[in-house]
């Protein structure tokens, strides 16, 4: 039925992207938890209000106990640490720097720098902050954890065990340690089935741990596995705006073929956030397996107005003009689908049968 009625091989390469999908939506989470849970700002817009709330009215409350004691180094920190949140780099920078010259061995100042650094993309600096950090205080586990993590993002799987191991043996609760240790299991050991009882033993220490949940969620959700949709709804449930794990809920919820719940999803999803073209795309997919190509067509438009090259809706489009036969409208969604993604060989095929249905119009 649907998209692939005549063509069965597209379907698995459908199905293919909206599962490619789900796992760049997570990748794209990890270590995003606080954007996620806090609504984007608008310096600009905000300096213009009466009333500054949030991290602003900190700022503002962090510069009168520092214009009063400029010495107190934990205030320092504590704004940089906000203005790193905000993007506000050269102005975290100037408070780190005079939060070291109060005392550069502070374990939060040498942490602090190192992120610091880490945001400028300058990892070896981070590695050495860390590194330091950890030199002056044998027993502290953030500093450990910043460098594990940076040792994941690189690769260097051995260092990173090393580290979060350590981390373990000083603080057996410590809940980002099992997280972290789950990913370096499962990348560079490809071991999922331990690197599951890692993401949930942090669960279990920390029942609020979106990025834990999300990742368990989306490996069970890999697996064919219905406790995923649990995990998804624990996110919702601790952050009910969250977009993305709609979309991810909808994939699962595909997966198990039950497309009504899909859609559902993807309905939230696209309430929540107008610009998701992958929910989009999946309510267009959902919509032509049963044969509503006029719907579907207006779904797969709503993906290419938020994303222009997307070839995967200019597939669908395409294909769904097809159906309808609409052969000319087709051909040019066909041409557009491979003019952004020449590799993608169904719209090959597509162009194909439309050119020779043309050929044959014209012939009659």
């Amino acid at each position: 039925s649907g998209f692939l009625l005549l063509h069965p091989m597209k379907k698995l390469l459908l199905a293919l992207l909206v599962i490619t999908t789900l796992f760049s939506a997570c990748n794209n989470s990890e270590g995003t938890e606080a954007e996620n849970n806090e609504s984007s700002t608008n310096p600009e817009t905000e300096s213009a209000t009466p009333q500054r709330t949030g991290d602003l009215a900190q700022i503002d409350s962090l510069g009168r106990v520092l214009n009063e004691d400029p010495n107190n180094q934990k205030a320092f920190l504590m704004r940089a640490n906000l203005l790193m949140k905000r993007g506000e780099t050269r102005r975290a920078a100037n408070d780190i720097y005079n939060a070291m010259q109060l005392d550069s061995s502070a374990a939060e100042a040498r942490l602090l720098k190192g992120q610091l650094h880490f945001l400028q993309n300058r990892t070896r600096l981070s590695k050495q902050e860390w590194e330091r950090c950890i030199e002056l205080h044998p027993k502290n586990t953030e500093c450990r954890l910043k460098l594990a993590e940076l040792y994941t993002v690189v690769m260097e799987f051995k260092n990173a065990l090393k580290l979060l191991d350590e981390v373990i043996s000083l603080d057996k609760n410590n809940a980002e340690a099992y997280f972290f240790k789950g990913i370096v299991v499962r990348d560079m050991k490809q071991d999922t089935a331990l690197a599951l009882q890692y993401f949930q033993r942090a669960i279990d220490l920390q029942q609020d741990y979106v990025n834990a949940l999300d990742m368990m969620g989306v490996m069970l959700s890999a697996r064919h596995d219905t406790l995923a949709k649990y995990y998804f709804q624990r996110i919702l449930e601790i952050n009910p705006n969250r977009a993305d794990i709609y979309f991810k809920l909808g994939v699962y919820y595909m997966q198990q073929d039950q497309p009504n719940r899909a859609m559902e999803s993807y309905t939230k999803a696209i309430q929540l956030n107008p610009n998701d073209a992958d929910s989009y795309f999946n309510l267009g997919f959902i919509l032509t397996q049963v044969q509503e190509y006029e719907q579907a067509r207006d779904y797969f438009t709503k993906a290419i107005n938020t994303r222009e090259k997307n070839y995967k809706a200019y597939y669908g489009r395409a294909y769904t003009y097809e159906m309808n036969g609409m052969y000319q409208e087709a051909k040019a969604d066909y041409l557009k689908a491979i003019e952004s993604n020449p590799a993608y060989l169904p719209a090959g095929d597509g162009l194909q049968r439309v050119n020779k249905a043309l050929d044959e119009l014209g012939k009659s």
